[in-house]
């Protein structure tokens, strides 16, 4: 059974391996939003008998693509940032670790089989043991890596909240309740 660390490192290897076509949806996405125009529409209600127009104002279509825009953006810049982490990981194993990870969970083009071989390992359970030991390397990398970004994004957010309490006291408004009570 896998341990929980495997199953993490498995399953970002199986994104990075999904990750250019997961990159070419985004980028599709984004050429169709910025093709995204309502046209007028003609409807009928029946009930008084009146034909109407109707039609998103240019200026709120062009919100929502912009707004749909940054959100694709984010996700892509998310993507990215979670593939560089994964590259970055696997770029700090020793070359062999990194042979192993790249031909077992990257190119999968061989079964396992051929790439014991190929390596020159001597039987499966060497490899698997090597294997387990690189997943075991690279996870504690990437965990390290993961900590690291996660506290950046803490300390920036606080800096941020330091800001708006610093500008909220400057801009105090006036509030009468506030002001009987001191």
């Amino acid at each position: 059974m896998a341990e929980q660390w495997e199953k993490i490192i498995e399953s970002e290897l199986e994104f990075l391996r999904n990750a250019p076509g997961y990159e070419a949806e985004l980028n599709e996405r984004l050429r169709e939003n910025e093709m995204d125009f309502k046209y007028p529409t003609t409807t009928f209600d029946s009930e008084q008998g009146r034909v109407y127009r109707s039609c998103p104002g240019t200026e709120e279509q062009a919100l929502h693509r912009i707004e749909v825009r940054e959100n694709l953006q984010a996700l892509m810049n998310r993507l990215l940032k979670r593939a560089n982490r994964i590259f970055d990981a696997l770029n700090q194993l020793d070359e062999n670790d990194r042979e192993i990870i790249i031909r077992t969970y990257i190119e999968m083009d061989k079964p396992d089989s051929y790439v014991v071989r190929d390596l020159g390992f001597i039987t499966a359970k060497e490899f698997n043991e090597a294997k387990k030991r690189a997943i075991k390397k690279m996870f504690k990398i990437y965990e390290s890596q993961r900590t690291e970004a996660h506290s950046e994004y803490r300390r920036i957010l606080a800096i941020e909240r330091k800001k708006k309490v610093a500008e909220f006291k400057l801009n105090k408004p006036y509030n009468p309740v506030m002001q009987a009570v001191n």
